[in-house]
């Protein structure tokens, strides 16, 4: 197959209005290729640490699992090694006959879908800057190895996919940022009516009764159970509470969780991988899930629940204490499917840590009047979640336009706020001046390669401290991404600027970089650029980008410009 796409899936991409429905639209075309057994689509989140899978389309015995793993979260770093692969643009192949030198996230894929090949490749998006991984297919094989040729056609159609993919994975995290603010004020009174509701009790049995009624009420479970970690290492069930204490199935299962031990690791079942991994389990429907693999106690709690519907296993956080997994809820029910969305989660979520904090609470104060101090207090930091809402907008959008690392603005601020500037000085007739500075580190690679990741990350800040203190406050400083920098001068022309940049390249080359261990001289080149009416803005960045490539083509540590 050439690497030219056919016209029907160019209209699909074009005619896409979602993230997730052009990732549905680039699952398609994969299983039209009839190539692979199954894949799984995963793009990183807005924080960039973790990825989660937005298709999951397993091999067909497996099928029943993909509501599970749909939309699940997992650390970036779980590629290991792979990952330097894939920021490289190179896909990443896997053959059993060779998996002694699989990481053990690998060997779990083959041994849980009985793969006989794998495959990652990168999704990449050039902004015409920069190539940049925003996401990542993994393809399986059951039987024979997935070779070159089977994913050149994918590598291709990706060229058409990814400009899409990119655009529509920005304006999804501006919509789940507004949506996180809409759920919040939601959830914040719902929590406060939980409040309200058990500010009498005084007995963990009470809470952990009153809390189990809760969710019978809002989710239609029909068991609970509320495990916690023994001294011995394991987790028990303390509490258990049903719907209908003289249903026979309901006995049953608290016979069965009474004595029921799980060791702390998830071969032990799904209870201990929700503690131990900090992750909770919904299965809509048990019975897609009976002729799979699994452990001997989450069979043993099905046959005992009888005909059970639907499972949930969540992790309960100490969130006033040590921010950790203290306890594991389990439910069931019995008679009817529970469907919880996000935001049943997410409710679900906050509750139990707060009834972590009221259990912490009864056994800290032994008198009423105690109790109902600290329920007060609560009350009142409840009132104020409700009058910081908006400042935490707030708060959201600023951390949309910052780099963490440096605090400077990000390079989406920079485009748009050159946007603003060039109209400004369209709309003034050029009566002022309007330039730009773009500064890159002197081999900043072998830097990295030398003295490592974290004394690089020192670097970057030391430096972009030095061209703030440059900097007027009227200027814009931001980071442009990697090891460049870039700096909006209004009101500034081009001697202004060369001015500035060779302050900045001395106030760099003057004094080393302190690192953990070691101090090391650095210096950086810079280029320059003047703005002149009716440029592009493209071809202005363009021109202080080569007077930037003089600079290091002329010897490096130097300033250039461009007329």
């Amino acid at each position: 197959m050439s690497g030219k796409l056919d016209y029907k899936w160019l209209e699909l991409i074009c005619a896409a209005a979602s993230h997730q429905e052009l990732s549905k639209i680039l699952s398609d075309y994969i299983v039209s290729l009839k190539k692979f057994d199954g894949h799984t689509i995963a793009f990183p989140d807005e924080d960039q640490e973790n990825m989660f899978f937005e298709i999951v389309r397993l091999p067909e015995k497996f099928q029943a699992l993909e509501s599970t793993y749909a939309k699940y979260h997992f650390p970036i770093t779980e590629y290991g090694k792979s990952m330097i692969a894939l920021k490289k643009g190179e896909t990443v192949y896997y053959h059993r006959d060779n998996n002694y030198k699989f990481s053990k996230n690998v060997k779990n894929h083959f041994a849980r879908m009985s793969l006989s090949s794998m495959a990652i490749t990168p999704i990449f998006y050039n902004s015409g800057f920069k190539n940049e991984l925003i996401g990542s297919i993994s393809l399986f094989k059951q039987a024979g190895k997935i070779r070159k040729s089977d994913v050149k056609p994918i590598m291709d159609a990706l060229k058409h996919f990814a400009s899409g993919l990119y655009s529509l994975q920005i304006i999804r995290h501006i919509g789940d940022n507004q949506e996180k603010i809409r759920v919040a004020a939601g959830e914040q009174k719902r929590f406060l009516d939980f409040i309200l509701g058990i500010n009498n009790l005084i007995t963990p049995e009470q809470i952990y009764s009153n809390f189990a009624n809760e969710l019978f009420r809002r989710f239609h479970f029909d068991c609970f159970g509320m495990y916690f970690k023994d001294e011995d290492d394991k987790l028990r069930c303390h509490y258990r509470f049903a719907r209908d204490p003289a249903d026979p199935r309901s006995i049953s299962w608290s016979n069965f969780s009474e004595k029921a031990v799980y060791d702390l690791e998830p071969q032990s079942g799904a209870l201990a991988t929700s503690f131990c991994q900090d992750i909770h389990f919904y299965i809509p429907d048990i019975k897609q899930i009976m002729h799979l693999p699994m452990s001997a106690n989450d069979r043993a709690g099905i046959e005992a629940a009888g005909t059970a519907c639907s499972f949930l296993s969540m992790p309960v956080k100490d969130i006033r204490g040590s921010g950790k997994v203290v306890a594991v809820i389990l439910m069931w029910s019995l008679d009817e499917f529970v469907d919880l969305d996000d935001q049943a989660i997410s409710i679900m979520e906050k509750l139990c840590s707060f009834v972590i904090t009221a259990v912490n609470n009864a056994d800290l104060y032994k008198t009423v009047e105690e109790q109902n101090s600290e329920i007060l207090n609560s009350k009142k930091e409840i009132e104020k979640l409700y009058s910081d809402l908006e400042r935490k907008a707030e708060m959201l959008n600023v951390l949309a336009i910052t780099d963490k690392l440096t605090g400077l603005k990000n390079f989406a601020y920079f485009q748009d706020e050159l946007k603003q500037r060039i109209n400004e000085y369209q709309r003034c007739a050029g009566e002022s001046s309007l330039s730009i500075v773009i500064l890159d580190i002197d081999h900043f690679k072998k830097f990295n390669d030398t003295y490592g990741h974290v004394s690089g990350n020192i670097a970057l800040e030391d430096i972009a401290g030095r061209i703030s203190c440059q900097a007027r406050d009227m200027d814009i400083v931001c980071r442009y991404g990697g090891e460049e920098f870039v700096i909006i001068l209004p009101k500034c022309d081009l001697d202004g600027a060369v001015g500035f940049a060779e302050r900045v390249r001395k106030s760099i080359e003057e004094s080393p970089v302190r690192t953990e261990t070691i101090a090391v001289p650095i210096t950086a080149s810079l280029g320059c650029a003047e703005y002149y009416t009716d440029e592009s803005e493209s071809h202005f960045i363009e021109r202080a980008d080569s007077a930037l490539y003089s600079a290091k083509e002329n010897g490096r540590n130097r300033v250039e410009f461009l007329n």
